[in-house]
């Protein structure tokens, strides 16, 4: 599978950068991964950083935009198409590397292989 990671895909109706969602939960395919704390909506460098909550407290994760399936606006859900200890065996990633956008070709290499497997 050749996927953009970092764009999110484009059968939603509405963009995600159409509404901001700071404050959303995000549901994974085994349960609640946690609330966004920032989206970004950049071409090809999109993605949510989420407050994980009780499973990894005093913790955040980035998830790259393709990993989001669907929104719910009204509900206020994202829905993401990986599990919770997919996402949680994920690299860390420093303040450091974000911001100077070296997270991506980290990230990038442990999603591309969970696609490619086709989990």
């Amino acid at each position: 599978m050749t996927a953009d990671f970092w764009n999110f895909r484009d059968f939603r109706p509405v963009s995600a950068g159409d509404i901001d969602l700071s404050g959303f939960e995000v549901m994974g395919r085994d349960g609640s991964i946690g609330v966004v704390d920032k989206a970004t909506n950049k071409v090809s460098a999109s993605y949510l950083v989420v407050d994980t909550g009780d499973w990894r407290p005093h913790h955040q994760v980035i998830l790259p935009a393709f990993t989001v399936e669907r929104m719910d606006s009204e509900g206020r859900v994202v829905f993401v198409d990986r599990t919770r200890k997919e996402i949680e065996d994920a690299p860390d990633v420093t303040r450091a590397e974000m911001r100077a956008a070296r997270f991506k070709d980290r990230l990038s290499g442990y999603y591309h292989g969970l696609y490619d497997t086709g989990l």
